[in-house]
């Protein structure tokens, strides 16, 4: 009979157990659930007169107005009202923080690299158009067709047919003004002069 009451005592504390560690994970999906991931986007627009230094706002192409928390020292270029800007940026609880802003201004021109230790220099045009020309001692070298900047990544695209296997080429933007231009390939930083 006490062995009987033993057994009876121990599958009620196991089910109690069992039933107290369910109602928790309940309670963990639902604290889960509550949680909000951030969301990563980008817009394109021209920077208003209503940019303050806490807060950008930009005007797309459709003429909607967005108010961006400018996140952290990730803004490369000028903040020249009318200036067209790539904002990278996440939303949290409804607000909107910059990750990387980048003034399309001041990277679309022609880039002078210092020469190698050859003497080679090498030139890079961003065009408005989203398409990128490289020239070694002025002569085009075609390994690249387009542009486009993620999350203040520079790439360089090839040509959709290219046969060398040619890969798409990543620039991350360390520094940016209307005359220089700094960017990191493979950890090695790369100085450009404005040409034109």
């Amino acid at each position: 009979m006490y062995k009987n009451k033993l057994l009876l005592a121990s599958f009620i504390a196991i089910t109690f157990c069992w039933a107290c560690s369910d109602s928790k994970k309940g309670n963990e999906n639902n604290i889960l659930a509550d949680l909000k991931m951030p969301v990563k986007a980008d817009i394109v627009g021209a920077i208003t007169d209503g940019t303050t230094m806490n807060m950008l706002e930009v005007v797309d192409a459709n003429g909607d107005t967005t108010s961006i928390e400018i996140g952290n020292d990730r803004f490369f270029g000028d903040k020249d009202t009318g200036d067209s800007v790539v904002v990278s940026y996440i939303t949290i609880d409804n607000e909107l923080i910059s990750s990387t802003i980048i003034n399309i201004n001041n990277l679309q021109h022609t880039w002078a690299m210092e020469p190698d230790e050859k003497g080679t220099t090498k030139y890079m045009e961003i065009d408005p158009k989203g398409f990128v020309h490289v020239f070694v001692n002025r002569k085009e070298d075609p390994k690249y067709e387009k542009w486009k900047l993620e999350d203040g990544i520079l790439l360089l695209i090839p040509p959709a047919d290219s046969i060398n296997s040619v890969k798409t080429d990543s620039l991350e933007i360390v520094s940016l003004n209307a005359d220089t231009m700094t960017v990191k390939k493979n950890n090695k930083k790369i100085k450009l002069s404005r040409y034109n």
